[in-house]
């Protein structure tokens, strides 16, 4: 991307155009991995990610922030209802707060989840790192990155995923 966005002639011959699918975290509250069963720790990690910058760091205009289940342009998508939702509202305080709130201030006694990544040819990898690297910063809170095929992270659902990556 960076090749293509710093050459003239391929810049003007690429067109970014909006996605016709969403890469979307979600986590398992079926009382198997106790912590995500509270709201509070849930919202604290949405709240720590500042996705609009992450996404445009990251993909350089070859993807869209989005804050709900569907993607941009799609019927019934609503960003300026969603953007205001508490869990997509960048906070790292009220993070921080909701995380204390919860039993974990600053982290501690947090257990230290994987985050299964189903993305066989990685182009999300350098998404979940980064929100890795903002859990660790601004929660204290530590995440192993598990990236799978679409096989073993299907086979494996719901018993060992107690935070995923997908595209939908």
């Amino acid at each position: 991307i960076a090749l293509v966005n710093a050459n003239p002639v391929l810049r003007a011959e690429s067109h970014p155009s909006l996605p016709t699918n969403t890469d979307y975290m979600g986590f398992n509250t079926t009382g198997k991995f106790e912590a995500l069963d509270n709201r509070d720790v849930r919202v604290a990690l949405c709240k720590a990610i500042d996705k609009a910058n992450l996404v445009g760091e990251i993909f350089q205009g070859f993807s869209y922030p989005t804050y709900g289940i569907l993607p941009k342009g799609f019927p019934g998508y609503n960003e300026e209802e969603l953007i205001n939702l508490e869990p997509n509202v960048y906070d790292p305080e009220a993070a921080k707060q909701l995380l204390s709130k919860a039993g974990y201030p600053d982290g501690k006694g947090f257990p230290k989840y994987e985050m299964w990544i189903r993305d066989p040819k990685g182009k999300l990898l350098p998404l979940c790192q980064a929100i890795q690297a903002r859990w660790k910063e601004h929660l204290g809170i530590e995440v192993e990155l598990r990236p799978t095929d679409f096989q073993t992270f299907t086979s494996n659902l719901k018993e060992n995923e107690p935070i995923y990556v997908v595209n939908y």
